[in-house]
């Protein structure tokens, strides 16, 4: 291909799956069920995205288990793994491979993060304390852990079952092995608790769970925050030894940051105020320490092709992930591959399509579905259609839309 960003544009192949190029569209959001079948506004994000140009598009947020889950609403079951249960997931798959990306989804077990507690779902954590609503979390005896496990694996063999191509274990953000891992919430003293080793215990034991259920024809991406950026936790040093304990039984590391309590003081959404690329230090670290042993993906305010290609080619990550970029332009890199970099609407980190935790924004009227540069985001049944009535229009300011 004749482009000016060879490395970001170069092919990647793991476990017989060939990356196209080296840019990922992280998970944002889970998948929802009407009637049946997956919701038309996740296969229309997914179609308006994966047909971007990008090599992977991934959901986001799949709860492994009602025990798992965010406590509010029932969650599927991925125990079932009958045809009739599995094809919705496959013609979700169709479509996403039919746009030309690979397709994976998020694994999440929420731990504590919950705004109620029940006997079904209850808020559980590596230690007994109070959450971010005051609600008491559950001590996990180990063989709750166990459980756990298994569920990440069963989930897992399902959308392996599906045709989804991998599987994001969430170890990062706040979610339950980011609770082993900080010493902020873990206070064991068992074979789970004290040393890094054994505060990665269960991150590494959720790794041998899928591999197990599902073989090595799976591509396990997992999903880490190099810091959360609170008081009493893990350093980055702990964090680089928890990603060689983790390097064996993965074939991606993704670099995030932070947590979903304090999301945009603890980098997981970058604000304006944040350097582009705010991960990519802690993800040159990484690459250097686990070698050739895992990739690492990388996210965090890119929404640059110029500085991509540069990370790439200098050996500080093997792919980018972009988030809300993904949503102000998913034709990032179908417009870079191209030679029309200068036309990528570029995302300015506003936060408009990020309201914090989805708990509370729901309980406050809902989430979010707008974008402040990309008026087709929140309309896209839209996006495609001629106007019914043709008008002249005055656009006046210096707003985003002025400004293009």
């Amino acid at each position: 291909m004749d482009t000016r960003f060879p490395h970001l544009f170069s092919e990647k192949t793991i476990k017989g799956k060939t990356f196209k190029n080296r840019i990922f569209y992280t998970p944002m959001g889970g998948l929802f069920m009407e009637g049946g079948e997956v919701s038309k506004f996740n296969m229309d994000v997914a179609a308006y995205k994966a047909s971007g140009g990008g090599a992977q598009f991934a959901v986001g947020e799949m709860c492994i288990s009602l025990k798992g889950g965010r406590g509010t609403r029932a969650e599927n079951d991925f125990s079932d793994l009958s045809d009739g249960n599995l094809a919705p997931f496959r013609r979700f798959a169709d479509l996403v491979h039919g746009c030309g990306a690979l397709v994976t989804t998020e694994l999440v077990h929420c731990g504590d993060s919950k705004m109620e507690s029940t006997p079904e779902s209850p808020a559980m954590g590596p230690s007994a304390y109070l959450n971010h609503y005051g609600i008491p979390v559950q001590p996990m005896t180990v063989e709750d852990i166990h459980e756990a496990c298994e569920e990440y694996g069963q989930a897992a063999r399902f959308f392996q079952l599906a045709g989804f191509d991998g599987v994001i274990p969430h170890l990062g953000h706040g979610w339950l092995p980011q609770l082993f891992l900080s010493p902020r919430t873990n206070r064991r003293t068992d074979g789970y608790g004290g040393s890094i080793e054994n505060r990665a215990r269960i991150s590494v034991e959720i790794m041998q769970a899928i591999r197990r259920r599902c073989g090595e024809a799976l591509i396990i991406e997992a999903r880490t925050s190099c810091q959360e950026l609170l008081g009493e936790s893990y350093t980055l040093d702990d964090y680089i030894e928890y990603c060689k304990l983790l390097a064996p039984y993965v074939d991606i590391i993704h670099i995030s940051c932070g947590h979903y309590r304090d999301p945009m003081h603890t980098r997981m959404m970058s604000t304006r105020y944040h350097d582009h690329g705010c991960n990519v230090h802690a993800a040159e670290l990484v690459k250097r320490a686990v070698g050739d042993a895992c990739c690492v993906s990388v996210v965090g305010g890119i929404n640059s092709p110029e500085e991509a290609e540069e990370w790439i080619a200098s050996g500080k990550c093997d792919f980018v992930v972009l988030g809300r970029q993904s949503i102000s332009d998913p034709a990032f890199a179908e417009k870079a591959a191209s030679g029309r970099e200068d036309e990528i609407i570029r995302c300015t980190r506003c936060l408009r399509c990020f309201p914090g935790p989805a708990e509370e924004a729901m309980a406050e009227g809902g989430l979010p579905e707008f974008c402040s540069i990309e008026p087709k985001w929140d309309r896209l049944e839209l996006k495609d259609a001629p106007a019914a009535e043709p008008k002249k229009l005055l656009i006046v300011g210096g707003g985003p839309a002025g400004l293009q």
